[in-house]
């Protein structure tokens, strides 16, 4: 049975739940990433991000994703990357992969720059427990090089 855009069956593989999460972020889709957060983020969830970017670090815990995944597909977000493109998206049965291009807005006012990410979804029985973040460049998306 086919799913639309942004959507993916109840029981599916970690690449399928990658895939429709992103196809709905970068549609704009909010309703949907929301509905995908909570279906597929275990409670405890967490996101790992390059520690030297303004935002980076580590947030936890599935509520707190949702709101800032919903806030990046609503545009609401300032800074950081837009203009999200998904290379490619590969996994297995704990895992995906996500290749991205984006053009990344610093908080300065500064111009974009063109870059990209691999970020890597870990799986738990079912649920998503860590997406790991892995930016090209760090220093370029501060303006440092």
């Amino acid at each position: 049975m086919a799913t639309q855009p942004g959507t993916c069956p109840r029981a599916a593989s970690p690449e399928a739940v990658a895939r429709s999460f992103y196809e709905a972020l970068v549609a704009g889709d909010a309703d949907t990433v929301g509905a995908l957060a909570d279906r597929w983020f275990a409670p405890d969830a967490v996101l790992e991000l390059p520690p030297s970017l303004p935002y980076g670090g580590r947030v936890e815990s599935a509520h707190r994703l949702r709101r800032m995944f919903t806030a990046m597909a609503a545009g609401a977000i300032p800074a950081g990357p837009t203009g999200l493109r998904v290379v490619s998206v590969t996994g297995d049965e704990e895992s995906a992969a996500v290749r991205l291009e984006f053009d990344w807005v610093a908080t300065s006012g500064a111009e974009p720059v063109t870059s990209g990410a691999l970020e890597l979804w870990t799986f738990t029985e079912g649920s998503l427990t860590e997406i790991r973040a892995f930016y090209w460049d760090t220093a370029a998306l501060l303006g440092v090089a």
